[in-house]
């Protein structure tokens, strides 16, 4: 299952690491208002970031 994670919080941010380790999901994306945070998350997951879900569900 791909999972795109929307909040980059300190609780939202610890999910990151679960998701991308997991064997039953992979980690599609990241989303959030912060855009520095959202960059540094796809930076270090090699995954998309994105500033709002619409634009995250959008991309294919």
């Amino acid at each position: 299952m791909k999972i795109i994670q929307v909040g980059l919080g300190a609780w939202g941010a610890s999910w990151l690491n679960v998701i991308h380790h997991s064997e039953s999901w992979e980690l599609a994306g990241v989303v959030d208002v912060n855009p520095d945070a959202a960059r540094a998350a796809g930076e270090q997951y090699g995954i998309p970031a994105y500033a709002n879900i619409q634009e995250a569900l959008e991309h294919k």
